[in-house]
C-alpha cells in the first residue's frame, strides 16, 4: 500500500466548507455530524467508519463542500439540481487524482462520494454529513479550533521551569511564531532572568562549551533581545551591581572591560581563585611577594593561605597538562590525585611559583 496515511487523512477532514477565511468573519454557521468511510480497492478489509461533529460556514460557496488540503485544487465543477460533481487534482508528497460527487439533502444534510488514486492504487470515500443545527463558526470552526489548540499548547509551555525559558524563547518571540500571541506572559516570567547573576553567569558559561563544542543552542541575549531588553543594558546594570559587590565571578565571564580594574582591588583572601584564573600578572605578583619560601607553619597561619593554596594547585596542574581541573579526563583515564596542602607548599618552597 504506497497511499500515505497523510494522504487518507486529508481525504478523511469534515466534509463542509473549511477553506475561506473570508467565511470564518461571517460569525455562524452549520453544525454537521459528518460519517466518513474509507475503502483501499482490492484490498480484503475496509477502514473503519469515521463520524465527528464539524462547524461549517453557512451559505458557503458549493464547491467548498469537498474535503481537500491546502495542496489540491477542485476542477470542472459542475452542478445539476442538488447534485454536483467535480475532479480533484493533488500536488507535491502526497500527489493524487481523483473524482466526486455529491448531493444536497436540504435540511437533513449532504452526502457524497470521492474516488482517488496515487501510484497505482485507487481508495474510495463514501461520506454524508447530517445536519444538526446551528452553530458559530467564528468560534466554532476548525480555524478557531486550530487556534485554541495552539493557544493551550502555548500556555502549557508557559509553565515550564524559569531555567529552561532561554529554550523556548523563538516559539514566543520570533516573528510569525506559533506563540506570539503570548508573547508579553511569556516576557514577564523571562524578565526575572534578566537580574539574577548566578543565572546569567551560569547560562553564558553553558553556551560558551557548547559552542566550543560544535553545537547550538538558543541564546540567552536573543531571548532578552525579543522581549525588548538588550544585552548592552542588561549588562551595564549587572557588572555595575557585580562590582559594588565584589562579584568576581560575574565580572570575569561577562565584564572583561571592568576586568583589569577589578584584578588590581581584588581581595586575595576572597577572590583567589578569581586572580589565580583572571589575573595572571597580579596572582604573580602575589606569589611571589606572600607565597613562595614560606615554611609550613608560617604558611598555615598567613592570611594568604587561600591564595597560596590556589595558586600552588593551579602551577601542579599546569605542570600536569590539565586546564584548571575544567576539562574532563579522556574516558578509562583515572582522574589525577588532588595534590595535598603539604605537596602545593613543597611547590612554593621549590620556586615553582617564585620568579
Amino acid at each position: 500500500m504506497r497511499i500515505s496515511f497523510k494522504a487518507l487523512g486529508i481525504l478523511l477532514v469534515s466534509c463542509v466548507g473549511l477553506q475561506s477565511a473570508a467565511l470564518a468573519q461571517q460569525g455562524s454557521g452549520v453544525r454537521y455530524k459528518v460519517t466518513s468511510k474509507m475503502e483501499m480497492v482490492g484490498m480484503p478489509f475496509a477502514m473503519p467508519a469515521r463520524s465527528m461533529e464539524v462547524c461549517g460556514p453557512k451559505n458557503a460557496p458549493a464547491d467548498n463542500l469537498v474535503p481537500r488540503d491546502k495542496n489540491c485544487s477542485v476542477l470542472d465543477y459542475r452542478v445539476v439540481g442538488n447534485k454536483s460533481s467535480f475532479r480533484i487534482v493533488c500536488t507535491g508528497k502526497d500527489a493524487m487524482t481523483g473524482t466526486g460527487e455529491f448531493e444536497m439533502l436540504g435540511a437533513k444534510g449532504y452526502r457524497g462520494k470521492m474516488t482517488m488514486a496515487a501510484d497505482g492504487e485507487q481508495m474510495v470515500m463514501n461520506f454524508d454529513g447530517q445536519r444538526l443545527g446551528d452553530c458559530d463558526y467564528g468560534k466554532e470552526g476548525p480555524q478557531a479550533q486550530a487556534n485554541a489548540m495552539i493557544g493551550k499548547s502555548c500556555s502549557q509551555m508557559l509553565t515550564t521551569p524559569v531555567e529552561g525559558l532561554v529554550a523556548i524563547a523563538p516559539q514566543f518571540t520570533a516573528p510569525g511564531s506559533l506563540c506570539l500571541a503570548k508573547k508579553a506572559p511569556f516576557c514577564s516570567k523571562l524578565a526575572p532572568l534578566s537580574t539574577n547573576a548566578k543565572f546569567l553567569r551560569e547560562q553564558e558559561v553553558m553556551e560558551a562549551g557548547m559552542r566550543k563544542a560544535g553545537a547550538t543552542m538558543p541564546s540567552q541575549w536573543d531571548a532578552f533581545q525579543g522581549c525588548g531588553m538588550s544585552r548592552a543594558s542588561l549588562l551595564a546594570k549587572s557588572c555595575a551591581k557585580a562590582e559594588a559587590g565584589n562579584d568576581y565571578d560575574f565580572i570575569g565571564v561577562l565584564c572583561p572591560e571592568r576586568l583589569a580594574a577589578t584584578c588590581e582591588r581584588a581581595d586575595p583572601n576572597k577572590g583567589a581563585r578569581f586572580l589565580v584564573d583572571r589575573c595572571p600578572a597580579r596572582a604573580k605578583q602575589l606569589a611571589a611577594q606572600q607565597c613562595a619560601g614560606r615554611g609550613y607553619t608560617a604558611m598555615s597561619t598567613s592570611p594568604y593561605r587561600d591564595f597560596c593554596n590556589a595558586y600552588a594547585g593551579a602551577q601542579l596542574e599546569d605542570s600536569n597538562g590539565e586546564d584548571h581541573g575544567s576539562t574532563p579526563g579522556k574516558a578509562g583515564e583515572k582522574a589525577p590525585k588532588k595534590p595535598s596542602f603539604r605537596d602545593r607548599l613543597k611547590s612554593l618552597k621549590d620556586g615553582v611559583i617564585g620568579g
